[in-house]
């Protein structure tokens, strides 16, 4: 073995002593429980949306790479690892056409401009989700139920047509009188599973993972930081007036009845997007928890994780050159 061979990191400023692809492939093991957890949850239903997704993520890929007489094996960890990420943002229910389009637009965005850094200043998973909400509205903020294993609902790919709010969603329109009705169903996040998301049916699994990939340097927690921080602080802004326990209870419901911890975990922290500074990106992750808090109180409880991150994601350059004095990288 060559004394010099070197492993060559993602960016040159995220300290890892692992390959890209090493990286990839870690992201990829610590999702895969969610993944596996949403087919437990929602049946053949989830499975669909997830093979579809991979299926119409990787296709535009792999067609490039026949062309060129090199087989599927060629594919890297990072695309599996995109398709993946964007399945677990899907609502469950989504219907079939929707995943396909978003797919194929998150293709074009995260492989297809490889010399471009103009198009990947954005977030990819949140330009795509948001495109999606954009362009089909209420079919992205309602979501099927989790239903019964192995029953006959279990093995229908078809999403029905009882479609539900998420739960921050109820608590925003005062389905919740109280701070202890709020509180009462805001445990039963983790022991009960409610209409969602495929990526945020449990909250064990996420911290679980988060620290899976923070132990083997494939995470960084500088936006992670930055995102509860900004969350504590605009929630504690918009609704000091009624107390701390009202507070309280709103950070907690807007943490864990969203995508918002997905995103922090797993969507913010995208390489491609963060600034280079640690002290820059801990300020891009209060950028995106204190939009997020602004957005869900007014916008009456669907989730605002994807508007956050676009949005926080397209001020990284103006952040790159307050604290760099040099501008965005090359």
């Amino acid at each position: 073995m060559n004394q010099y061979d070197l492993a060559v990191s993602i960016h040159p400023y995220i300290h890892s002593p692992l390959s890209k692809n090493t990286i990839f492939l870690n992201r990829l093991l610590a999702l895969s429980p969610m993944a596996l957890l949403a087919i437990y949850h929602y049946g053949v239903m989830a499975l669909t949306a997830i093979l579809s997704a991979t299926f119409f993520v990787l296709l535009p890929t792999y067609i490039a790479l026949k062309l060129k007489n090199r087989s599927l094996a060629d594919i890297d960890n990072e695309n599996y690892y995109y398709a993946l990420l964007f399945a677990l943002t899907l609502p469950a229910g989504v219907p079939f056409y929707i995943i396909v389009t978003g797919a194929l637009i998150l293709n074009l965005l995260v492989f297809a401009p490889r010399g471009s850094c103009a198009l990947r200043i954005i977030n990819p998973i949140a330009m795509v989700s948001c495109f999606l909400v954009m362009i089909f509205n209420e079919k992205m903020h309602f979501f099927n139920g989790p239903r019964a294993f192995m029953s006959g609902a279990w093995f229908s790919p078809f999403p029905s047509q009882d479609y539900s709010g998420s739960l921050l969603f109820y608590i925003h329109n005062d389905e919740f009188n109280t701070v202890r009705e709020s509180l009462t169903r805001l445990l039963d996040i983790l022991s009960n599973w409610n209409p969602g998301h495929y990526g945020e049916l449990s909250i064990v699994l996420m911290a679980c993972a988060f620290i899976f990939l923070s132990f083997k340097k494939c995470v960084d927690s500088a936006p992670f930081i930055g995102a509860v921080a900004g969350l504590c602080a605009g929630v504690s802004i918009l609704y000091y007036s009624q107390g701390f326990n009202f507070v309280l209870i709103e950070i907690i419901s807007h943490a864990f009845a969203s995508m918002f911890l997905f995103y922090s975990c797993f969507v913010l922290t995208d390489y491609y997007s963060s600034p280079q500074k640690y002290s820059a990106r801990v300020i891009y992750g209060l950028a995106f928890g204190m939009l997020f808090a602004f957005f869900s109180y007014y916008n009456d409880g669907p989730d605002c994780s994807n508007y956050s991150l676009a949005i926080a994601s397209a001020c990284v350059p103006l952040i790159d050159n307050i604290f760099n004095r040099g501008g965005r990288r090359a």
